[in-house]
């Protein structure tokens, strides 16, 4: 007998609370590898269970995903009055009550489908939000037919890269999350792998490479990434990093990029194929099983194996495909976490992302940043690393190592300060503390009350207004197509305002548009010997 995880139970006893008080359509949010497949199939049972005449149709988009789900379904429900409808796996059970199908067959079949009480989509995160899609017209046929319809979206991502949350803005398809579990909560719970993130010394340089619907364009991407030197590099990092790991999956740029690195490491005495699209049904079954037993240690591919995967064994990933899609990012971590026998952790090769506070390592991205799409800075939806983040303790703060912190250098990571012994001065976003004790926080070697800390808090917060407004300015100055730079320097002297102790020259506001608009330098200084250091102090701008 198959028995439910708790979290398995919340979610589904979640679905029944949430269509107890309302009418729209909620979204069940569950980590890659925390049996999504087993969710649908027990709610599928327990619905018929409650009502016998009930009708459900469970639609994803690939033959993979229709057969597992089919699959847990029957291991579930041997007798479970289930059917599939796929071209791809050439079903077309179309009566079924339980019907399993693949959204390209079936979304002109509607009508053919008659009635139906609930329709379930899996990996519902690839439905877009325009109203002329598929998904869309298939789901507002069968609402035509059955104004009572319920439908329930189930995802590990709840997000697009071009709409954001999916229930979230005009347009949206589902309503609201009615049961979300955690990466780091399955982790710590025992029912996910711990992914451990690794920083490489190669490096992909996707500069030049333009960015369409605010993806990487596929064809200047692999053209980036498929360069004979970055492959031998990063191919000597794979051996090196699994030289005690059994089962690795590599996520390439392209086909001909998935090919050669299968090359560069069959060169290095390991066994490995290669998954692409154009790989035949019963070759791409052949080599997966040949993977999942061990017989094969390295599987490269090419947007192949993101979604529908289900190799638990896999504890090396290497990421030769920079994304700027968080969904996508999560999807291909997410096939090394699933648990198994022998496993302690997965391996997980990083990647640099650039954003507006520079080039991070992925695994540090949180949504607090912007990403860079090509064009500018953008808002991303979700986090892309979730879990538990080293912490370190130096002059009486906690944070993690790239924390950043004031010194008498400069603003540096706390973990260098650690390293050099320097004492903190001021720490955190706008100078505030990590750590507060009664009122109190510790800077390196001397103790001050936050009251006297107060100016400088205030500076720092003032100098970072100040240049969020210039930052502003100058991204809208951007868009004028022609800009005359004048030769002569001008300095701005205005009115004086006193915040605590420090005065600050603050210019009138008519006269900063019209430095801001002939590019002249602003300066802001401090007047009672509180700044004055150079334009990179908290306390003052140049």
């Amino acid at each position: 007998m198959i028995e439910l995880r708790p979290y398995q139970f919340a979610a589904i006893d979640a679905i029944y609370r949430y269509f107890a008080d309302n009418a729209g359509n909620p979204l069940i949010v569950l980590p890659v590898g925390t049996g999504k497949s087993l969710v649908l199939a027990s709610f599928s049972a327990r619905a018929i269970a409650d009502w016998a005449d009930t009708r459900i149709l469970i639609i994803t988009h690939v033959k993979e995903l229709i057969a597992q789900n089919y699959a847990e379904m029957i291991r579930l429900w041997p007798d479970a009055p289930a059917g599939i409808y796929s071209a791809g796996l050439n079903k077309r059970d179309l009566h079924a009550q339980i019907l399993f199908a693949g959204i390209q067959s079936i979304h002109k079949r509607a009508y053919d489908i008659q009635r139906c009480d609930l329709a379930l989509i899996d990996e519902c995160h690839l439905c877009p939000r325009t109203s002329d899609t598929m998904y869309r017209r298939f789901l507002g046929d069968l609402t035509s037919i059955n104004p009572h319809l319920k439908v329930i979206g189930f995802t590990a991502t709840p997000y697009r890269l071009d709409s954001g949350m999916l229930h979230e803005g005009d347009g949206a398809l589902f309503t609201d999350i009615a049961y979300e579990a955690g990466v780091a909560e399955m982790i710590a719970q025992g029912y996910l792998c711990e992914v451990v993130p690794k920083r490489t010394a190669t490096q992909l340089d996707t500069t030049g490479v333009g960015s369409r619907g605010g993806e990487f364009i596929p064809g200047q991407l692999e053209a980036a990434c498929d360069v004979a030197a970055v492959t031998e590099g990063a191919v000597d990092e794979i051996v090196r990093y699994g030289a005690d790991r059994g089962s690795w999956l590599v996520f390439c740029a392209g086909v001909r990029h998935a090919e050669h690195v299968r090359d560069a490491i069959k060169e290095r005495g390991f066994s490995c194929e290669a998954i692409l699209g154009e790989t035949a049904s019963a070759e791409r079954a052949e080599v997966i099983a040949a993977f999942k037993r061990g017989d094969i240690r390295c599987l490269t591919n090419a947007n192949v194996l993101t979604t529908g995967f289900n190799a638990p064994g896999v504890d090396l990933i290497a990421m030769l495909r920079p994304t700027k899609s968080v969904g996508l990012y999560v999807q291909m971590i997410g096939r090394g976490t699933r648990l198994a026998n022998g496993k302690e952790n997965c391996i997980a090769e990083g990647q640099r992302v650039l954003t507006d506070k520079g080039l991070v390592p992925i695994e540090r991205v949180t949504t607090a940043m912007k990403v860079w799409d090509g064009t500018e800075f953008v808002r991303h939806f979700g986090a892309i690393f979730r879990g538990e983040r080293e912490v370190i303790s130096h002059g009486g703060l906690e944070a993690t190592p790239d924390h950043l912190v004031w010194t008498q250098k400069g603003w540096t990571t706390l973990g260098q300060c650690a390293l050099e012994q320097a004492p903190v001065a001021v720490t955190g976003d706008g100078g505030r503390p990590v750590r507060t004790t009664e009122g109190r926080f510790r800077g390196g070697r001397t103790e001050t009350t936050r009251r006297k800390a107060a100016p400088v808090d205030r500076m720092s917060r003032l100098w970072r207004a100040i240049l969020e407004r210039l930052h502003q300015l100058d991204e809208g100055l951007r868009r004028v197509p022609h800009v005359r730079q004048p030769t002569q320097r001008a300095e701005v002297v205005g009115k004086a305002c006193r915040i605590g102790k420090a005065t600050v020259h603050k210019p009138e506001q008519p006269f900063l548009r019209w430095l801001w608009r002939t590019r002249n330098p602003l300066r802001v200084s401090i007047a009672d010997g509180h700044g004055g250091v150079g334009s990179g102090e908290p306390g003052a701008a140049q």
